[in-house]
């Protein structure tokens, strides 16, 4: 049955992450639904835009996650009153208000649709930590008050763990694992004779520890040609580079810097490298780790617990590759032994595992069936 879904996203910051990235594919497997954005997100009205979709534009709400906007909130409710009731007869029609990737809605449009329409609110949350504020008594009461009246997906148990160490989890949550689409594979017969190729893929921030991949190549030890492939960009891309500079890296390791990769050119990018790695200290759920394996390549991560918690799915605990966060000399260690057994890392067989258990734990249909069930 087709239903009227309405979404809802007025966040501070403006960037294209993992909550658009989900929403676009979201779409794309549910056709048969009515699907209309309303916010003030670019990042979105893009998405809408690339699908041809209805989106409009209302001002932005106060996210108390700034400390400033706390004493702001009223003024933000006040404003999310506004365009309610200018949208008032497209959120007459939702059968269902998601409200992804930010927390603004919750200070600013999603109070009136309670009170006015009694709609159901579909909180999806994809941001990397709850907000420190939230402790504020103020703020969490808003807080509990909006979620515990509605339906909140977590994309991972790691996360839903911060929510509740914070006293703000709400009782009716469930987690529902982040995934990828998955395409025709053909594995590749990989030549690592004499050149290994090694690529980061994701936004160059602190967050992301990409120092700590850079610094780790002083002591890769390998007669092999390795080739560094970097793709994205950040805030933290200069600061990087600088350090890049300062080292005395190996002869024969190369750093290749390729920028904001398209999304039709990120599988090529995959495909490209023969190892992946991730240092990251924080991440909601790691789409680029599944997204790796989906093409077949093996992967490097920090011990995080939501990277771990991924990758216990179904890789025994000898089979995965974890370093210590920031530790330099583990991951260096790590990158030696990958290039000592690179053949089996690359063999057509341990590719074709890696996309067969993306495809089995991980593809977007089946978590496109499990949020169903909370239409």
């Amino acid at each position: 049955m087709s239903k009227n879904i309405v979404y809802v996203s007025s966040p501070i910051g403006q960037q294209f992450g993992g909550g658009e990235q989900f929403i676009k594919n979201f779409i794309q497997t549910q056709p048969q639904h009515n699907h209309v954005f309303i916010g003030s997100s670019k990042p979105m009205h893009k998405v809408f835009e690339e699908l041809k979709l209805q989106y409009f534009w209302q001002s932005g709400g106060l996210e108390p996650v700034i400390p400033l906007n706390i004493i702001l909130i009223p003024l933000s409710i006040v404003i999310g009153l506004i365009n309610v009731f200018q949208q008032r007869e497209l959120y007459k029609k939702a059968d269902i208000i998601i409200s992804p990737t930010s927390f603004t809605e919750l200070f600013f449009v999603i109070p009136w649709l309670r009170l006015f329409f009694g709609k159901k609110i579909l909180f999806m949350i994809h941001n990397i930590n709850c907000p420190k504020i939230f402790r504020l008594p103020i703020v969490r009461t808003i807080v509990k008050t909006f979620f515990q009246n509605s339906s909140t997906v977590f994309v991972s148990k790691s996360q839903k763990e911060i929510w509740r160490e914070y006293n703000i989890l709400p009782k009716n949550n469930t987690v529902i694992l982040n995934g990828v689409i998955i395409s025709a594979f053909t594995p590749l017969k990989k030549d690592t004779s004499k050149v290994i190729n090694i690529g980061y893929l994701g936004r160059i921030d602190k967050e992301k520890r990409l120092s700590t991949l850079i610094q780790s190549l002083l002591n890769v030890k390998t007669k092999k040609q390795v080739v560094v492939n970097i793709g994205g960009a950040g805030p933290d891309e200069q600061h990087i580079k600088n350090l890049l500079n300062e080292l005395t890296i190996p002869q024969n390791i190369k750093v290749v810097w390729h920028g904001f990769i398209k999304e039709n050119k990120v599988p090529l990018f995959y495909e490209k490298n023969d190892l992946m790695i991730f240092p990251s200290s924080r991440e909601s759920f790691g789409l680029s780790l599944v997204e790796s394996w989906e093409r077949g390549v093996t992967v490097i991560t920090s011990d995080i617990p939501v990277l771990q918690e991924i990758q216990e799915i179904f890789l025994k605990e000898e089979q995965r590759l974890t370093f210590p966060l920031d530790d330099v000399k583990k991951l260096s260690d790590l990158i030696n032994k990958a290039i000592d057994n690179i053949e089996q890392y690359t063999s057509i067989e341990n590719q074709q595992f890696l996309h067969n258990q993306v495809e089995k734990n991980f593809s977007f249909k089946k978590i496109v069936e499990n949020y169903q069930q909370l239409f």
